[in-house]
């Protein structure tokens, strides 16, 4: 009986030390690609867009955020031999940002046509967050 107790809160105080340190991790929320921005952030998220579209957005929510982190954005197009084609990087630096509230930060990035229309095909948007916690969100759609 002891012995399962003592497992027991072992395993429960293993789980609070994880939480902790997850707790202290940086977040991207509410990755989202839109043709058109509400009060700021993209709040509908279509699977295909029409070649006509003027301009693209991603937005996201930053939180928790380290002083050296960057946020990159890669918007890539898939050419007709399946090849990533390079449109547009746009670096973020949260730390010359002001915050929304409590830390947290909106993040918008665009991609806008320079005439004429998309071509049709595949794109893939790359969300990259540098720094001490690194990790990457894909969004992909199509045209």
């Amino acid at each position: 009986m002891t012995i399962r107790f003592v497992i027991l809160g072992m395993i429960f105080l293993g789980m609070q030390s994880c939480q902790s340190d997850v707790a202290s991790y940086p977040l991207i929320k509410q990755v989202k690609l839109c043709s058109q921005l509400v009060e700021g952030l993209c709040q509908e998220e279509p699977p295909i867009f029409s070649s006509a579209t003027q301009t693209f957005y991603i937005s996201c929510i930053l939180e928790k955020v380290h002083d050296e982190a960057e946020v990159s954005f890669f918007w890539y197009f898939y050419e007709k031999n399946k090849k990533k084609k390079l449109l547009e990087k746009v670096v973020l630096r949260p730390r010359e940002l002001s915050p929304q509230k409590s830390s947290k930060y909106v993040l918008v990035a665009d991609l806008n046509r320079s005439g004429g229309r998309w071509p049709s095909g595949k794109y893939e948007v790359e969300v990259i967050l540098s720094g001490t916690y690194a990790f990457t969100i894909i969004k992909t759609f199509e045209i």
